[in-house]
């Protein structure tokens, strides 16, 4: 199997460009017959769990397969068919937990990552749940993600990938979020244009007209994270896609349609994610010689950046930059401190108080929201008020798991660390862990990658 084509749990290599197809149909024909992908991804599931146990994860099977259901999750939200509504962070724990028993590739576990969860689970006795549906909801939601976290960080660290897996992984990343693109077209209302034009003071919020009509902050999260996945590619010259051109395109109609959500998190994280691994690169004396085309391909990133938000921006009416000067502007960001986060300081101080009100065990998983029926937006202040000192000491070690990995690496791989690890505490912060993707970034963030042009040599 060659891994710089792997998807659809093949073991044959496919043209690119008809995978890139098969996703535009798929998002096209989802609009119309949603059942089909829910459908879609239970045989994924089922088809990729027996080739993982028959070739024992030979080549990392599971790696792409996970990387490819953690950006497949939205499109199955975008669906509105919620057989199982955490399908996507399932998928990946299953996935994983299958691998790492069956994995050729034996390796110590990370005893740190282990612990990162374990002690989440105290707390889980603590709330006083209505009925036993409400406790498994409740657990569901608020421990699979820290969960899949910690399966992505025992698989992926210290795992080696060459200079094509890592652009396998990179386009197994992007395929279902391309999918996500003529689904959200599609959706778009046709009265866009009144749309926009009333929008103004409280009603400047974001926008469900341009995320296909869910949550518009997980859609922006998941298009900022493939923003990121191809611009990131770019700047170590690997083509995921046909071309480094159209990988170009891509990576810019991916940070449009974030935009175009009005939702500020995805398209910030994206952007920051990729300036952190820029940065790592340019300030790295063993790249001295590739300064100019690094320093040269940031400001291209820049100039076509800032030409597509004017575009966007007169598109709107100005109403998105509107919404953007209004995160330090509005006189909701006055009323917060200085900066409007769409309620999230309130909820923050909510956590904050359950936290004092509780503070070894916390309130329990959920346990803050249960009154005020609103979900904690920032997994920091969730582990803060569900899980007490716990949580502090839980948040502690992944830190810690985290940058002191950053030493050792060399510059391309501080730089991967860097930019995953970006996408994955910038997405905790705004977004919690609503979606597989921050949990699986951080795996990847500890990955390691020989830049070798020969695929059979590994890093040592």
């Amino acid at each position: 199997m060659h891994a710089s084509t792997y998807t659809l749990s093949t073991t044959k290599e496919k043209p690119i460009g008809l995978l890139i197809f098969v996703h535009i149909f798929l998002g096209f024909i989802s609009v119309y017959i949603p059942g089909i992908v829910p459908t879609y991804v239970f045989i994924f599931i089922g088809f990729s769990i027996l080739k993982i146990i028959q070739t024992r994860n030979q080549d990392n099977y599971a790696a792409y397969v996970v990387v490819y259901l953690a950006s497949l999750e939205l499109l199955c939200r975008l669906s509105h068919i919620f057989i199982v509504y955490e399908l996507g962070k399932y998928s990946v724990i299953l996935i994983l937990l299958v691998a790492l028993m069956v994995d050729r590739e034996k390796k110590p576990l990370a005893v740190i990552a282990i612990l990162y969860f374990v002690l989440l689970l105290p707390s889980i006795i603590v709330p006083k749940y209505a009925d036993i549906f409400q406790a498994r909801s409740f657990v569901a939601f608020n421990l699979s993600g820290p969960f899949c976290l910690c399966l992505s960080w025992l698989y992926f660290s210290e795992r080696k990938f060459n200079k094509k897996e890592f652009s396998a992984l990179c386009l197994n990343a992007i395929l279902p979020i391309i999918a996500i693109v003529p689904f959200i077209i599609i959706k778009i209302p046709k009265n866009i244009a009144n749309t926009f034009s009333n929008l103004n003071g409280y009603q400047m919020v974001s926008n469900k007209a341009f995320s296909g009509g869910f949550g518009p902050n997980q859609v922006a999260s998941s298009l900022g994270y493939a923003f990121f996945v191809l611009s990131l590619a770019l700047l170590f010259k690997v083509k995921v896609s046909v071309s480094r051109t159209v990988d170009f395109i891509l990576a810019f109609i991916f940070l449009g349609f974030s935009f175009l959500t009005f939702s500020r998190g995805g398209a910030v994280t994206g952007i920051l994610a990729l300036a952190g691994s820029a940065y790592v690169l340019i300030r790295s004396g063993k790249l001295s010689k590739e300064f100019s085309r690094i320093f040269f391909g940031v400001i291209l990133f820049a100039a076509v950046g800032f030409f597509l938000w004017q575009i966007l921006n007169k598109y709107t009416g100005n109403t998105m930059s509107d919404r953007y000067t209004r995160t330090f502007k509005s006189k909701e960001a006055k009323a917060e401190g200085g900066i409007d986060a769409a309620g999230r300081i309130e909820i923050f101080k909510r956590d904050v108080d359950e936290f004092l009100e509780h503070p070894i065990l916390g309130g329990g998983p959920g346990g803050s929201s249960l009154e005020s029926y609103v979900a904690s937006h920032t997994e920091f202040s969730r582990l803060l008020s569900d899980h007490g000192l716990l949580g502090i000491f839980s948040m502690i070690l992944l830190f810690y798991g985290f940058f002191s990995k950053y030493r050792a690496r060399s510059p391309e791989e501080k730089a991967i660390l860097i930019g995953f690890g970006a996408i994955c505490f910038l997405t905790m912060l705004h977004s919690a862990m609503r979606l597989a993707i921050p949990g699986l970034a951080f795996g990847l963030a500890l990955i390691r990658v020989n830049w070798s042009d020969n695929p059979l040599e590994k890093s040592d």
